[in-house]
């Protein structure tokens, strides 16, 4: 079990950015919290290209329930996978560390694709939704299809982005020093858009 697993039900991940850790949090801003730093969408605790992933299906995906299953496993993951020069020199040399970074890009540039077709389908299905009192046996049963390919790109998401991570832990191992207690993060509500 990781440390701070009880912070994840009360962590309530919403769509785009927040004022502040009380009008809700996207998955970057919700590391940056947990992390210690100040609020923001862009810690510097993360690598940028798992950060871009993570903010694209965090925005793509329709409701915050799908958000908090497919992301939430995610927010404490994703801590300490930037490298910091420093680190870089340290760990396994220049050369080696930009070949690591490049490898966590090429991970998860699918992922950037895969939610413009999550973006589009769930387009298609409030579309239709909309319509339901007109819609013919064959119309309801494509809603329930869509939703399935929706799971399904939102999972295949989830594994390009676990596999940045596993990159990056295979080059620097550390364990991230978590600055928030359970008892201090407050209850989250989603902010209303």
């Amino acid at each position: 079990m990781k440390p701070y697993d009880e912070l994840l039900p009360r962590i309530t991940l919403s769509k785009g950015p927040h004022a502040s850790p009380d009008t809700g949090m996207c998955v970057m801003e919700a590391a940056a919290y947990i992390s210690g730093r100040k609020h923001s969408d862009a810690p510097g605790c993360v690598s940028a290209s798992i950060r871009t992933a993570c903010m694209n299906l965090n925005d793509s995906l329709a409701t915050d329930e799908e958000r908090n299953r497919y992301l939430s496993g995610l927010v404490f993951d994703v801590i300490g996978t930037a490298m910091p020069t420093p680190i870089i020199t340290e760990v396994a040399g220049r050369y080696h560390a930009k070949q690591v970074q490049y490898s966590q890009y090429c991970m998860c540039l699918p992922v950037s694709n895969m939610c413009i077709r999550i973006c589009i389908i769930n387009r298609n299905i409030k579309r239709l939704n909309k319509q339901k009192s007109t819609l013919t046996e064959i119309q309801k049963k494509s809603i329930v299809q869509l939703g399935a390919v929706v799971e399904a790109l939102a999972r295949a998401c989830v594994s390009c982005i676990r596999a940045a991570i596993a990159m990056h832990k295979d080059v620097h191992p550390s364990g991230m020093e978590f600055a928030r207690s359970p008892d201090t993060l407050p209850c989250l509500t989603p902010a209303t858009v």
